[in-house]
């Protein structure tokens, strides 16, 4: 593959735009704090970080391989046939795909829900080796208290990964029907 079609340049800015709207909004989380990475005062930054590898940086890779193979000419029509159907399939198989950062999104924050302290704690004491580069209002990790993240947040927990996992089902079958349908 030299160049990408239609649908995969549709899917390419969609993916893109969508990232950066979910991480605009993520920056309480603290998703990859490296600056505490494998500090023995702070565990819990060193497992959020390889989570937050994983869900929000090798499976979206993965994925968008994935949709650019599945979305390459052989999969679609070509752009001769000049009929609204088919431009409306190679429209919709470049921007369905591309709402899959959403669902990874609710994936990451239902496993950080269910076991938030695993992640973050509950009050993170600024350690005093830090305190000549922080002040105590711009700490460089957040604790449960200042994320909202309650002992009752469990429920939501679930609800966040089975929306995450159902959007990821949703959208695969969405494309699978256009790619097959075509």
């Amino acid at each position: 593959m030299t160049q990408l079609n239609i649908a995969q340049t549709i899917f390419s800015v969609f993916y893109a735009i969508f990232w950066g709207a979910v991480f605009s909004v993520s920056g309480r989380w603290k998703h990859f704090n490296f600056g505490l990475i494998f500090d023995n005062e702070a565990p819990h930054v060193t497992r959020r970080i390889l989570l937050s590898k994983l869900i929000l940086n090798i499976l979206p890779i993965l994925y968008f391989v994935w949709i650019l193979c599945e979305l390459n000419d052989n999969n679609l029509c070509s752009m001769q046939k000049k009929c609204w159907i088919d431009f409306s399939a190679i429209v919709l198989s470049g921007i369905i795909p591309a709402f899959a950062i959403l669902g990874f999104y609710r994936l990451w924050i239902g496993i950080v829900e269910y076991s938030p302290k695993l992640y973050y704690e509950y009050s993170w004491k600024l350690p005093h080796r830090y305190t000549p580069y922080f002040s105590s209002k711009n700490k460089p990790e957040p604790g449960l208290e200042e994320l909202g993240i309650l002992p009752s947040i469990y429920y939501s927990s679930k609800k966040n990964i089975f929306l995450g996992l159902r959007i990821l089902y949703w959208l695969a079958a969405a494309q699978s029907c256009l790619i097959l349908f075509h």
